[in-house]
């Protein structure tokens, strides 16, 4: 499996991506052209469609991991980075975006049927 890849050297480069078309995955390093990468996971959730984000840095310890998970950081990888273990997690954190999505359309058709009866259509998109 591939992925399209989008390169952005800075907070407002990365931004300008994510407004720019529908990401499915957002991996952001820490230290990003000397801003905080936070910053990118904080706009990426704000979407209406939140990419999965994954954090990375050299910097790593217990408490930047719990901190970029607290604000929502599917995972978090330090450097240097292992490529395989990269791809792993990336795959895992997409596959797991996905059973959430396919396990919460059948209670939006519960809910849409039960308000509106079967007029009531769901259509799931791409994740």
């Amino acid at each position: 499996e591939a992925f399209e890849v989008y390169l952005a050297a800075d907070v407002a480069g990365a931004v300008a991506v994510l407004e720019a078309d529908m990401i499915d995955l957002v991996l952001t390093d820490l230290r990003l052209g000397g801003e905080n990468g936070m910053r990118v996971i904080e706009r990426a959730l704000s979407l209406h469609r939140p990419p999965v984000c994954v954090m990375m840095t050299a910097y790593g310890s217990v408490d930047l991991a719990v901190e970029a998970m607290r604000r929502g950081a599917a995972d978090f990888i330090t450097k240097p980075v292992n490529i395989d273990e990269l791809e792993l997690k990336l795959k895992r954190a997409l596959r797991e975006r996905e059973v959430e999505s396919e396990n919460r359309e059948p209670k939006l058709r519960r809910a849409c049927r039960l308000r509106w009866g079967a007029r009531c259509a769901v259509r799931s998109g791409r994740v």
